[in-house]
């Protein structure tokens, strides 16, 4: 057993921590990071030195001083290193480009319908170069592409086990896309990719149950920070729980599932396909809208006060539908309450910070995140 710290894993420890103070903190001193860090200015010199020396951090001013000279700043250069997300859905393609503050610089949503065939992947890769080329963004600063999908991925990330949306029910071989390019590349589910995204942002509870309400419903469940796959990479399928027993048809092919209750076409649907028309026209009073929404809102506080009361967890909303719901969020509670036997004495229910690329902006910051750990 290895019970000794050696001097090179500590000058690595130092190096991440200061790193991320100049990520988080912006323009800092020396005497400031030694404050923050409760490190000695000896050693903050020679991490810096280190830092400014591989492009990663500069000298960024002087700040005003206190008696003496007056100390010179140094901040993070967040854009030295990039890292690209694609989100693949049955009729859209989402791109992103993160730094390693974890900023988006670059996002682009078109419309695109991938077949899961062996053409994905030179289409898929042909794609991504004409974005990356379109926004000007170099090839050489990515640390890695994540790939989020409509579907089950195998635990080791080289296979899709299984997508209804993209109506594949074999396993396909991902592998073939990693080796079109010459940096990592990872695959994930999209609602883990849009929980990833939310666990990033510091904001969200440490342990929390995660709804994506998009054109499919999915969902995942973070304990201490960390997703719990389940023991098949299952785990948080909410979209498939059975609500309503014989009701409507899922695009699975059961019958009563939340998706065709809870998925954001529910109410794009109403407004010939426009989710920003549909929520406009509710707050115009349209009636036919009302009527939708009213069962919207039942159903969603049902699956979620049964989430909330099953696994004593709060629940957090993403997806697209999520980005709307603001208004909302009084009226969902109340009905949350109306359906549980508890008083709840805190704050239990949150909107994600993301819209549209949440999946993308989650698995591209995976490796922004690994990066900053790998210090």
């Amino acid at each position: 057993m290895k019970d000794k710290i050696s001097a090179s894993e500590v000058r690595l420890y130092n190096k991440r921590r200061i790193f991320r103070t100049l990520i988080r903190s912006g323009m800092i001193t020396k005497q400031e990071l030694a404050a923050e860090t409760q490190l000695s200015i000896p050693k903050i010199t020679q991490v810096l030195s280190e830092l400014v020396g591989s492009g990663l951090v500069q000298e960024c001013g002087i700040q005003e001083s206190r008696g003496g000279r007056r100390p010179a700043a140094f901040c993070a250069v967040a854009d030295a290193r990039l890292a690209a997300g694609i989100d693949i859905s049955r009729n859209h393609l989402n791109f992103s480009v993160v730094n390693l503050r974890g900023e988006v610089i670059v996002n682009e949503r078109i419309r695109c319908s991938l077949t899961i065939d062996p053409s994905f992947y030179e289409k898929l890769y042909v794609r991504f170069m004409q974005f990356l080329g379109e926004h000007s963004v170099s090839y050489d600063k990515l640390i890695g592409l994540g790939v989020s999908l409509a579907g089950i991925i195998s635990a080791d990330q080289d296979f899709l086990a299984y997508s209804h949306v993209l109506q594949t029910d074999a396993p396909f071989d991902l592998r073939p896309f990693r080796r079109l390019l010459k940096i990592p590349v990872a695959f994930f589910n999209d609602a883990n990719a849009a929980c990833m995204a939310e666990c990033y942002t510091g904001m969200a509870p440490s342990s929390f149950n995660f709804l994506s309400l998009s054109n499919t419903v999915g969902g995942a469940v973070v304990i201490d920070n960390r997703i719990v796959p389940g023991a098949s990479g299952r785990c948080g399928e909410a979209g498939h729980l059975l609500i309503v027993p014989g009701g409507r048809k899922c695009y699975c092919g059961k019958r009563g599932h939340y998706d065709p209750y809870g998925s954001a076409l529910t109410l794009a649907d109403a407004a010939d396909g426009s989710l920003a028309d549909f929520f406009a026209g509710l707050e115009e009073g349209n009636t036919e809208y009302k009527q939708v929404f009213d069962e919207y809102i039942h159903y969603l506080a049902l699956l979620a006060s049964n989430l909330h009361l099953w696994s004593d967890l709060p629940i957090v909303l993403g997806g697209y539908t999520a980005s709307f719901l603001a208004p909302y969020v009084d009226r969902l509670k109340k009905e949350m309450s109306d359906l549980t036997i508890f008083d709840e004495e805190e704050e239990y229910l949150y909107l994600s910070s993301y819209r549209f690329e949440a999946s993308s902006v989650g698995c591209a910051r995976y490796f922004s995140e690994q990066f900053l750990d790998s210090l």
